[in-house]
């Protein structure tokens, strides 16, 4: 997907990542608990969960699924993810220039399934808003959420 994020800006990607607005993939994983318990008990777990677990978090354009983030020298760019046999490359969601990025900030996260944490990611822009989203990344990898902090704080 990065080398078609390339294609579609004709720019160098510095960093790129799947990211979901904050809450999604807690919501994702406690439905698919209440669908395997199952029956009747299942069927009320998933209508508690369905409106308690809904995504808290916006992402660009109010768009709501999992998406791609893209930081190139001079942009960030959102794109969807088109799902089938394999993840490829959607449209392009929003982009806007590296230097309306006030602040970036991540924190450690929770873990939602074994070796698993979603990582928190806070990008504040001076017009597209504060954007509330999240990452599903390997207990002990947090490099890449590190990155996209350091990557969008240098393009003031």
């Amino acid at each position: 997907m990065k080398k078609d994020a390339e294609t579609t800006l004709s720019e160098t990607v510095i960093l790129a990542m799947r990211v979901t607005p904050r809450g999604l993939l807690n919501s994702a994983v406690m439905k698919g608990a209440a669908r395997s318990l199952g029956g009747l008990a299942g069927a009320a777990l998933e209508h508690a969960t369905t409106s308690k677990n809904a995504p808290s978090g916006s992402g660009p354009n109010g768009y709501n699924k999992a998406m791609f983030l893209v930081v190139t020298p001079t942009r960030v760019a959102f794109f969807s993810i088109e799902v089938g046999a394999t993840a490829r490359l959607g449209s392009l969601i929003a982009e806007f220039p590296r230097s309306e990025v006030k602040a970036c900030s991540t924190a450690r996260g929770t873990m939602q399934v074994p070796f698993f944490m979603t990582r928190p990611i806070d990008i504040e822009t001076t017009n597209h808003g504060n954007l509330s989203l999240e990452t599903l990344t390997p207990v002990f990898l947090r490099g890449s959420v590190l990155k996209l902090e350091q990557a969008l704080q240098n393009s003031k």
